[in-house]
C-alpha cells in the first residue's frame, strides 16, 4: 500500500489524513487492485479469529487463495500482475515476499501431516 500511496501522491499531491487514505483504498481507482488483497485479508482475520480453529483443510484453502492472488496473471491489472512488478522494483516488498513464501510452505506441511 505505501508504495501505491508513494506513486498516487507523486501524480496528484499528498494524501491529507488517514480519513483520505481510507476512502482511496476504498474507493480511488489507483488502488482498485489492492482491494483483492484487502478482501482477503479479511476473510484470513474471520478464519484465525473462529472458534472452533480452523481445520488443516480450511487453512491449506486458504494458503491456495494466497499463492493464487501473488500468481502473475495475463491481465496486467491484476493483482498478481501488480505484485510481481512490485517484486522486482521494490526491495521491502521482496522481502516480505521472502516471509509470506515461508508461512504458505508452514501451511503446506501442515496438511500433509
Amino acid at each position: 500500500m505505501e508504495t501505491v500511496r508513494a506513486e498516487y501522491e507523486a501524480a496528484t499531491g499528498p494524501v491529507r489524513g488517514r480519513r483520505e487514505l481510507l476512502d482511496l483504498l476504498l474507493h480511488g481507482e489507483s488502488f482498485a487492485w489492492l482491494r483483492t488483497l484487502s478482501e482477503l485479508i479479511v476473510e484470513i482475520d474471520e478464519l484465525a479469529s473462529r472458534a472452533p480453529a480452523p481445520t488443516s483443510r480450511e487453512v491449506a484453502e486458504m494458503a491456495a487463495l494466497v499463492e493464487g492472488l501473488i500468481r502473475s496473471s495475463d491481465d496486467p491489472d491484476a493483482f498478481g500482475s501488480r505484485y510481481v512488478e512490485l517484486l522486482a522494483s521494490e526491495p521491502h516488498v521482496a522481502m516480505s515476499h521472502v516471509s509470506l513464501r515461508e508461512v504458505l510452505r508452514g501451511s503446506s506441511s501442515r496438511k500433509r501431516r
